[in-house]
């Protein structure tokens, strides 16, 4: 099953200063994080970097409450900064991957996920995965990496598991170390 949940951050004055929306997937031991955002006038002050170890300890908590131990941690696709159509969209997308890489995530080698087009007519996005661990153990291999594709590809986009989309990242890991 999955658990589904959106998060509100509201600043002093009851605004909405920010929100998350993330899947816990629980036959993959983690969860994938669709959308997080802060409201532009509030970045920089911390609340987004609040907002990701909010998602961190509701996973754990789905781990507790469904396998009785914490899950794995968080995956998540960033748009790759060599694929922007300029060099200013390429600027705000390797300032992205920043800041999660300052927030705890770590890159996943060895995946080239290409996501189905969202729209009719749109193209078909390639994204870089990065995967924010909740547990502290060292998590390697393809069987972490296939855990994590299928959140974002499965999950995420509804796609099969024999879908061309899984088939590509997935044969992409059989050559990766």
């Amino acid at each position: 099953g999955e658990t589904h949940h959106f998060r509100i951050m509201q600043d002093r004055d009851g605004s909405v200063a920010g929100i998350a929306l993330f899947t816990t997937i629980h036959a993959n031991y983690m969860a994938f994080l669709q959308y997080i955002a802060t409201r532009s006038d509030l970045r920089g002050r911390g609340y987004g970097a609040w907002m990701l170890r909010d998602v961190i300890r509701q996973v754990r908590r789905d781990g507790w409450r469904h396998a009785g131990y914490p899950y794995l941690g968080v995956v998540l696709e960033v748009e790759r900064p060599a694929d922007a159509a300029d060099s200013n969209e390429s600027i705000l997308r390797s300032r992205r991957i920043s800041w999660y890489l300052r927030n705890g995530a770590r890159p996943v080698k060895g995946v080239d996920l290409i996501a189905p087009p969202v729209t009719p007519g749109e193209p078909a996005m390639r994204y870089s995965l990065l995967f924010v661990p909740a547990v502290w153990k060292r998590m390697a291999g393809a069987r972490l990496r296939r855990m994590m594709v299928g959140s974002v590809l499965i999950s995420g986009y509804g796609e099969a598991p024999e879908s061309w989309y899984m088939r590509h990242a997935l044969g992409d890991l059989s050559t990766a170390r």
